[in-house]
């Protein structure tokens, strides 16, 4: 389509690689990674990142814990934290399932017995896989977990996708156990790559969308009492593209979540027309990029801090090395289109065997930083955003617990606005994944907003508070 970014625009944007000077490359000879999980496990208030190892012929697959050290560093504890699982590790979701305020771990491994290990609370780990009852007695290959509370009774729930075998739904039972779910209408048995829950009606319950390799994607809309109703195809949003990935952002403002399905091939992207989707990947831009099309991961990030939400994305294959994409989005002016500045970026230098990407801000300096895994040494680009009139807001949620929402707030929505103005500025949800449970928006300065947060539940419980830009501290929200 016809907007393109012009080379001022691209200059706000700089990555600096801090691969090999922050320590997260890899310690292992060769290793393979797969997959990341970014999440503050020791509650410092900086995030760390735990990074899922898949054995070779030359190395043992040795998951690792980077523990972030507030300098730009990271020191790697998987071992002596007692997460240094030694098994063919596929992808891991951070989540407090006990809500003692301490981030758990559960790690999905492809051919071995999953990993569900407790956070003691001291920088060490003890797994209790067996004692919570979680894909004890394994059938197929898991290959993704995410949590989300499915039925919001304050804990997270966890689902398990799967290659071989019906992907399962755990309900968490508040004690520490957790038990796998009959007849809730989500054991697809499909190859499915990944899933994401997100609340794309708006109804103050979580849906989930399974994205399946070379098989149809399936969306569950959840029916509010423990059961979901399969409705992809009336959705317009069963994929049959060989699928890896899919990330939910509301990119064009307008208060509902969009969905970008990462593929080897072509990619789409969905936007939400609320009875159904309509797929604006060419219109927008975002199909496919000039440098390359086996996508293998997407996330979502305001890299450039203007208020709309951006897409990084990398190619990845086994066979051939695939360059990263970054693509900005040109806001309400330009039809939110999005522009390819790959080339002037700083992610461009690199060609890789991408195995997933992730936006999080190690530094604490108020832009997303990418972290990308592959099948060699880990990569970092370090977010160098030159000052303008925008600038981030950081916002925690800190939930009440068992019958009321889980303590990291997944599922919660927050929608901002510039104070006394009915118009959405940023609307956004926590969710389970790659990315940790916090929420940056870019704003700007000299402006006072309101940041309403909505609590997961039919009555749309909400809290408001207003912050004038710029805010150095993150803006924890707690649940009344």
């Amino acid at each position: 389509m016809g907007f393109t970014y012009g080379i001022g625009n691209a200059q706000i944007i700089q990555f600096v690689e801090v691969s090999a000077s922050s320590g997260v490359q890899g310690l292992i000879g060769s290793p393979y990674s797969t997959n990341c999980a970014w999440g503050d496990y020791n509650n410092d208030g900086y995030l760390d990142v735990y990074v899922t190892n898949w054995g070779t012929a030359v190395s043992d697959a040795i998951n690792e814990l980077y523990m972030n050290n507030g300098d730009g560093t990271f020191t790697e504890k998987g071992t002596a934290s007692g997460v240094g699982s030694s098994n063919n590790g596929i992808s891991a979701a951070w989540g407090d399932y006990d809500n003692d305020g301490n981030l758990d771990l559960y790690v999905v491994n492809f051919y071995e017995q999953d990993e569900l290990y407790h956070n003691n609370g001291n920088g060490t780990f003890t797994d209790v896989t067996y004692q919570s009852g979680i894909n004890i007695i394994a059938s197929g290959n898991e290959i993704d977990a995410v949590w989300g509370d499915y039925n919001n009774d304050g804990y997270i729930d966890l689902y398990l996708c799967k290659y071989y075998a019906e992907n399962e739904l755990y309900h968490n039972n508040g004690d520490g156990t957790f038990s796998l779910t009959v007849g809730s209408g989500v054991r697809d048995v499909r190859d499915s790559e990944g899933a994401v829950w997100v609340d794309y009606n708006n109804d103050g319950y979580i849906d989930l969308y399974v994205v399946n390799r070379e098989q149809d994607n399936r969306f569950f809309e959840n029916n509010g009492d423990g059961t979901f109703t399969e409705i992809s195809g009336t959705l317009g949003l069963n994929n049959t593209e060989i699928g890896k990935n899919c990330v939910w952002s509301d990119f064009d403002n307008d208060g509902d979540f969009d969905a970008y399905v990462a593929n080897i091939g072509v990619n789409n992207l969905y936007v939400n027309n609320l009875t159904n989707f309509s797929d604006a990947g060419a219109s927008k831009n975002v199909r496919y990029s000039a440098y390359g099309w086996e996508s293998w991961d997407a996330v979502w990030g305001d890299f450039d801090g203007d208020g709309n939400d951006d897409i990084f994305s990398v190619g990845g294959s086994e066979s051939n090395y695939e360059a990263t994409s970054l693509f900005i989005n040109s806001g309400q002016l330009y039809g939110y289109v999005f522009g390819d500045i790959t080339g002037n970026s700083g992610v461009s230098a690199i060609s890789l065997k991408a195995t997933s990407c992730s936006a999080a801000d190690y530094d604490n300096d108020g832009d997303p930083d990418i972290f990308i895994t592959t099948n060699n040494e880990n990569v970092l680009y370090q977010n160098q955003k030159t000052s303008n009139s925008y600038d981030f807001l950081k916002v925690r949620i800190k939930g009440k617990g068992s019958g009321f929402t889980n303590r990291y707030g997944f599922g919660c929505k927050v929608k901002v606005y510039e104070k006394n103005t009915p118009s959405i500025f940023w609307y956004k949800e926590i969710r389970s994944g790659s990315e940790p449970p916090e929420l940056l928006f870019g704003l700007e300065k000299g402006k006072t907003y309101t940041v309403e947060v909505i609590f997961p539940g039919p009555d749309k419980k909400s809290i408001t508070e207003d912050v004038t830009i710029p805010r150095i501290q993150p803006l924890l929200i707690t649940e009344q």
